[in-house]
């Protein structure tokens, strides 16, 4: 069983050792328990008997090990993983894109496409859907099929609107909450009542009523950079054990970053009224 511990540091002053954790301030003597735990501080996880072992091998008894480190750091058992798999589905992911994801993702992620089958996995994945470059057909035929196979499963789509990087709400089917379609949609029947000066949502028209792609502009590095941080951050929010405690407001907002300087912020989406996941 994994143990997840707090993060915490170590401070060195003399013949002692300051330890610094969310919990407080905690002055340590024993050289055993301090090298101890500058053995265990890059863990994060650590498995039990892994925990165990190191323990034993300082000459330290596990249970006040465990004892000393809940008390001072925060220690807790890691629960199952409610998501069972990670897939993404993308049409042409550059490679370093999809190399910084696979580093940062805590899970194992299997990569897909449109076009690949997407039967046989588990009935709790996590599915995200990379829209670059965005095809709105292509997405929406593969998010409905995904939604009516795996309905206690997540979907995310990501997808570029000017200078964000948009990662829209988990959409679980079983939970009825709002979808990435619900934003879309909503979007898109306000440009068509009431043309706007929004130049995306007008690109974004075009290429449906054309059935086209939307063109993606040329990502720099930094970009690049921000978008990965942005898809890691939020698959591991749902598919890793964290040490802090997740509420619903944090993990279905759909979520922007801004391409130019990396700010991220939230936002609530509600239901669109016409949208196909309403009583699906």
């Amino acid at each position: 069983m994994p143990l997840v511990i707090e993060g915490f540091d170590l401070l060195y002053k003399g013949q002692s050792t300051i330890l610094i954790s969310n919990k407080g301030i905690t002055k340590i003597n024993s050289a055993k328990m301090v090298s101890f735990l500058d053995s265990i501080r890059a863990e994060g996880d650590i498995e039990e008997s892994e925990f165990n072992c190191r323990a034993k091998a300082y000459g330290i008894e596990s249970q006040s090990a465990k004892d000393f480190i809940g008390h001072s750091i925060g220690l807790k058992e890691a629960k199952d993983y409610y998501f069972e798999k990670t897939i993404i589905i993308s049409q042409s992911e550059s490679q370093v894109l999809r190399s910084a994801i696979d580093d940062e993702l805590k899970q194992d992620v299997e990569w897909r496409t449109h076009s690949d089958d997407l039967s046989g996995f588990g009935p709790r994945s996590f599915f995200f859907i990379s829209g670059l470059p965005y095809d709105y057909r292509r997405i929406k035929s593969t998010f409905f099929n995904l939604a009516e196979c795996y309905p206690s499963s997540a979907i995310c789509v990501g997808y570029l609107e000017k200078k964000e990087y948009v990662i829209s709400s988990p959409h679980i089917p079983e939970l009825g909450n709002p979808c990435h379609f619900c934003e879309i949609e909503r979007t898109l029947n306000h440009e068509k009542g009431v043309p706007s000066k929004n130049d995306w949502s007008k690109l974004l028209t075009f290429c449906r009523e054309y059935e086209l792609e939307a063109p993606t502009l040329n990502l720099s590095l930094m970009e690049k950079a921000y978008i990965s941080g942005a898809i890691s951050r939020k698959i591991n929010l749902h598919t890793h054990t964290f040490k802090t405690y997740r509420y619903q407001d944090s993990c279905l907002p759909q979520c922007r970053t801004d391409l130019t300087n990396g700010t991220y912020r939230e936002e609530v989406i509600p239901h669109w009224y016409l949208c196909d996941c309403i009583g699906a």
